[in-house]
């Protein structure tokens, strides 16, 4: 009952209408959790068979991604592994890194000395600076990876946030930065102020040619930070970089508080399971204890909100009751049931392809409106 918003609210306006106690309404009982599983989990089944078995027919051909790789800008990436992560004697094969998606690994250097040859089996240890070639989109998932960390600029540990807290950015240097000329490895610039790891750099489109750290940089060149919250603000008043943008979606996990978020949610299922307390009071039991325990904080919870889909649910309501009160919904329910006949199958059809229709025209409606 949890995959859905709707859900919640249709749960919770059967509650109601079993409180009012109507002894001539129709037999109804309250929705318990796994009651849609019925349903939900063969249709489940069904779409990854449909996917498994028609993907390689429907997604795009090698030809196409190829092309679409061909218009992308790459970047040269660089990340260590660090001492405690759980990357550590895990091969690249298992990693992903080879025949990969979106990136290639070009080189893997141990202590300080490039490895003659990647192979599959190779194990990562600690120390180990792994070298990409790497589109846009792929970054922020090497960056989320658990156990690695940028090699140049603030390290994350000095930085005074807390990482999971930390974005990525994507900017180009101005050309009254003074970081120009100056080699990868010195910045950020101590009369910069900013607090800033570099995780990728781009120029023409293309991955630097040589180490990262001998790179000088130029006006121009595109990169890729790691940055904290203060420095969307301090940035508004310097020069340094034009540009910026927030990779939106790029987020570092907090593995740390995967055990509470893990146990907070079983509970939350078995207390609404054993019918102990309603789906929507566990749920914000639930948030309650995620925001105590640190899983996430009040700003998180907040920008989690989907504030059109509630008014798009708040409006239905409100059209429901109009429609309901008007008889309309009779009349529309008498059609149905006549076109539908007793064949529960061919009633289900019938409803299903009219929620479509007045979906459709509901639709219609609404880019009218906004047109005029």
């Amino acid at each position: 009952m949890i995959g859905s918003s709707t859900n919640l609210v249709v749960a919770g306006m059967v509650m109601d209408f079993l409180a009012k106690g109507d002894p001539s309404a129709a037999p109804l009982r309250q929705i318990a959790m796994f009651d849609l599983a019925w349903i939900g989990l063969p249709a489940a089944v069904a779409g990854i068979v449909f996917i498994m078995l028609t993907s390689r027919f429907l997604l795009p051909g090698a030809k196409e991604a190829d092309s679409a790789a061909e218009i992308s800008r790459f970047f040269s990436a660089e990340f260590t592994v660090t001492a405690d992560a759980p990357v550590i004697a895990k091969s690249l094969e298992h990693m992903g890194y080879i025949n990969s998606q979106g990136f290639q690994l070009l080189a893997l250097k141990r202590n300080g000395v490039d490895a003659a040859e990647i192979k599959p089996q190779t194990q990562l240890e600690a120390g180990d600076v792994l070298v990409f070639s790497t589109m846009l989109e792929a970054i922020p998932d090497l960056w989320g990876t658990d156990g690695l960390e940028p090699v140049y600029g603030t390290g994350v540990r000095e930085m005074v946030s807390a990482r999971h807290s930390h974005r990525l950015v994507e900017m180009v240097v101005s050309r009254r930065s003074t970081a120009i000329g100056r080699k990868i490895k010195e910045l950020p610039l101590a009369e910069a102020h900013l607090q800033v790891s570099i995780i990728a750099i781009s120029r023409s489109g293309r991955p630097i040619e040589g180490p990262m750290s001998d790179v000088r940089v130029k006006a121009g060149d595109v990169g890729v930070l790691e940055v904290d919250e203060p420095f969307f603000h301090e940035n508004q008043r310097r020069i340094e970089l034009s540009m910026v943008r927030r990779l939106t979606g790029a987020r570092i996990k907090r593995y740390d508080c995967a055990a509470y978020a893990t146990l907070i949610t079983i509970a939350m299922v078995a207390v609404v399971a054993a019918g102990w307390m309603p789906m929507l009071n566990a749920a914000l039991l639930a948030s309650g204890a995620m925001i105590l325990t640190g899983c996430m904080t009040f700003r998180q919870a907040g920008r989690s909100l989907e504030f059109k889909t509630l008014i798009i649910i708040a409006s239905a309501i409100g059209l429901e009751a109009a429609v309901t009160g008007s008889g309309l919904s009779a009349k529309i329910a008498g059609l149905l049931s006549l076109i539908g006949g007793d064949n529960p199958y061919t009633a289900l059809t019938v409803v299903f392809i009219g929620c479509i229709f007045m979906a459709y025209r509901s639709h219609e409606l609404h880019q009218d409106i906004a047109a005029t």
